[in-house]
């Protein structure tokens, strides 16, 4: 069909939307929504000897209520929760009663060998925001 977009080469996708949705067979996914003002974390454990964890996307959201979020980091670790290298860093802020969201995709950013990796913000939310994390990835040796 000449007038149906194509993305990533599968046909079936018809929008961008529909496209961050799917994980391709091999990948895991881990979430974390935790209550309003706290720190949203969720990690992918160690791997045996050898195995790397590779970040190939994030979906970042925080939903603000009554408060505004100030900026607020997101780091990419090489490690556990609080601990080990920033692979990377997104920012999101949110005016009160709206929300903000962040997917990307196609990252391939690779960890250290039997290493955990953990998506998390770099502090609590303000009162009134939730904040949710979404690791999806893959591993390699």
């Amino acid at each position: 069909m000449a007038d149906k977009l194509t993305l990533t080469g599968d046909p079936n996708i018809t929008s961008p939307a529909e496209a961050s949705m799917r994980v391709p067979p091999g990948m895991w996914r881990a979430t974390h929504t935790p209550a309003a003002a706290a720190q949203a974390t969720i990690s992918r454990a160690a791997g045996a000897a050898g195995v790397k964890h590779v970040c190939w996307g994030v979906i970042i959201s925080i939903a603000a209520a009554g408060t505004a979020q100030t900026p607020l980091a997101i780091h990419l670790r090489d490690g556990a929760t609080g601990a080990g290298t920033i692979l990377a860093t997104w920012k999101v802020s949110a005016v009160a009663n709206t929300g903000q969201t962040i997917s990307v995709t196609g990252l391939n950013i690779p960890g250290t060998a039997a290493t955990a990796m953990t998506l998390e913000t770099a502090a609590v939310t303000a009162t009134a925001v939730e904040g949710t994390v979404t690791l999806i990835g893959y591993d390699t040796i």
